[in-house]
């Protein structure tokens, strides 16, 4: 288990000590356009898949007593997903107090979502925009809201406020793990070249010892083709034999004779 070297009281006095507070609204904001722009792309691949399977599943939640029950958890999961990386990037942007953030972010999303839903009752909006909001999940009518409670309406709340807990979370301890990994010495461009050596370095004891195996195979084929034994040196010059460099008995006898003849 790695070592922890920043945790969530760190980051708030880091937070702090710069002059910020403990919730930044720019990052919250970010995060509900995510999670509904998330959504309305999600929503429209999984409707697509399901469509060409030929399931027949609702999943703009215009109309949540008719989704059924195995829509509203294909709805709920679908803004699970959706909503997980919409608190992640609030969590993630704030780099502080990510699951605070997560909060705020279904809360504020939900109010937007009443909020566009009053506007278009009061407003009387045109069927486009409410064709718009429903296309990102938004009831737009009372009767709509009324369907809160089903099994599709619990399903969605449940599964939009559990991405948002856990994906702010999740957004904000990536700058510890950031963090963990730039003061791992095993990892970067360093660490990877310091492996590399590391590895290099038996291929070279071995390219070493296949040498030396050659080198000693190499004296034992000249030992083997002279018979097993070993050559005998050539004797020094001073201990060369006798008949070579003139002080034999045979040199020395005729030595003798020429001196008895020239007397």
């Amino acid at each position: 288990m790695g070592t922890v070297v920043e945790n969530r009281q760190d980051r708030l006095s880091l937070a702090e000590d710069a002059g910020w507070g403990r919730v930044s609204a720019t990052s919250v904001a970010a995060g509900i356009l995510v999670g509904y722009g998330a959504f309305a792309v999600l929503a429209g691949l999984t409707g697509a898949v399901l469509g060409a399977l030929e399931v027949d599943v609702d999943l703009t939640g215009a109309d949540l007593r008719r989704t059924g029950t195995v829509g509203g958890v294909v709805l709920g999961v679908v803004l699970f997903v959706s909503w997980y990386f919409g608190a992640y990037t609030a969590g993630r942007m704030a780099r502080r107090a990510g699951l605070t953030h997560g909060v705020l972010a279904f809360f504020i999303g939900v109010l937007v979502a009443v909020g566009a839903a009053a506007a278009v009752e009061a407003l009387g909006a045109t069927d486009d925009v409410v064709a718009s909001l429903e296309r990102l999940g938004v009831p737009t009518t009372s009767e709509q809201w009324s369907d809160i409670g089903t099994v599709a309406g619990i399903a969605s709340l449940v599964g939009m406020l559990a991405g948002c807990l856990l994906g702010g979370a999740a957004g904000e301890r990536w700058h510890a793990k950031l963090l963990t990994r730039a003061l791992n010495p095993g990892l970067g461009p360093e660490g990877y070249a310091r492996a590399a050596e590391t590895k290099a370095l038996p291929a070279r004891d071995r390219r070493r010892r296949r040498e030396l195996f050659f080198t000693r195979a190499g004296t034992g084929g000249s030992r083997r083709r002279l018979g097993g034994r070993k050559a005998k040196p050539a004797p020094p010059a001073d201990q060369a034999p006798a008949a070579q460099t003139g002080f034999g008995p045979a040199r020395q006898e005729d030595r003798r004779e020429e001196r008895s003849t020239a007397s």
